[in-house]
């Protein structure tokens, strides 16, 4: 289990699966009540939502945790709700995510389908915290439960939490991530209108030896016991992993033919700069 994980955790070992997922793979920096949490996602579906002050640009890296955690949220049986905020968006626009989205995500009308949500449907209710007062609505409108966010998103969780008490008389609850400060999210977009996959595959590919382990559990499906054998690799078995990373993570955002595409590529330009 990654470092970190078990303080903000109080040592209790979660019993539900999209928790025991979460917090094994390093997306676990703080929460609300964590037994109650952990036990409400042992009774059924739990819809659970991000928030994403998008740009008119679209979605880039430094938006890929949230999404990773919302497609955990999924594969373990229940709802993620993506809230778009930052204006109301055309239709075209919410088409473009829901496509960019739709590599990570399945979307539907069934019971653990993934909703795009934009705020506009709600600004200028008369709440001074827009941050809250999106947890009010998506609690009244979907019945999330359940808010996801980096760590710095904490205070405007609780103001949420607390209004929702306030206002509905029921609890919900909060999950911070850790906050990653070496993924240079302003230039690796995930649309490939902004960014070629062989762009997005040349930036895991040149990530730093230390965060290949933490970047394949958090930014891939790879199963934990292979990250952990990978992780432990040195020199060129390291770079072995660290080309494993930038295929499976480019094949999330734009499919395995284009991933296949970008490492035949990118491994000649490599094979190239090193002759």
């Amino acid at each position: 289990m990654p470092p970190s994980t078990l303080d903000f955790l109080d040592h209790i070992e979660p019993r539900s699966a999209l928790l025991r997922t979460l917090s094994g793979r390093g997306f676990v920096y703080r929460t609300t009540d964590l037994g109650r949490l952990d036990g409400l996602l042992m009774t059924g579906v739990v819809p659970c939502y991000a928030g994403f002050d998008a740009a008119p640009d679209g979605l880039h890296v430094g938006h890929l945790m949230t999404i990773m955690a919302l497609r955990w949220v999924q594969q373990a049986g229940h709802k993620p709700v993506v809230l778009l905020r930052g204006g109301r968006r055309s239709t075209g626009e919410l088409e473009r995510y829901s496509q960019m989205l739709g590599r990570f995500l399945t979307f539907g009308d069934g019971p653990t389908d993934a909703l795009l949500v934009d705020s506009a449907e709600w600004r200028g209710a008369g709440y001074s915290h827009v941050h809250a007062q999106d947890c009010l609505e998506l609690a009244r409108r979907h019945g999330a439960m359940l808010q996801l966010g980096v760590a710095d998103q904490w205070p405007d969780i609780l103001d949420g939490i607390d209004l929702v008490r306030s206002q509905e008389g029921r609890q919900v609850f909060g999950l911070t991530m850790p906050i990653l400060d070496n993924l240079a999210p302003g230039a690796v977009w995930l649309s490939p209108d902004r960014l070629a996959p062989q762009g997005y595959w040349q930036h895991w590919r040149m990530v730093a030896d230390h965060d290949v382990g933490r970047f394949l559990r958090l930014f891939t499906d790879l199963p934990e016991e292979r990250v952990a054998a990978l992780e432990w690799l040195r020199g060129a078995e390291m770079d072995r992993a660290r080309a494993l990373l930038a295929f499976e993570a480019t094949a999330l955002a734009h499919g395995p033919e284009a991933a296949g595409a970008a490492a035949s590529a990118g491994g000649a330009v490599l094979a190239e700069h090193a002759a």
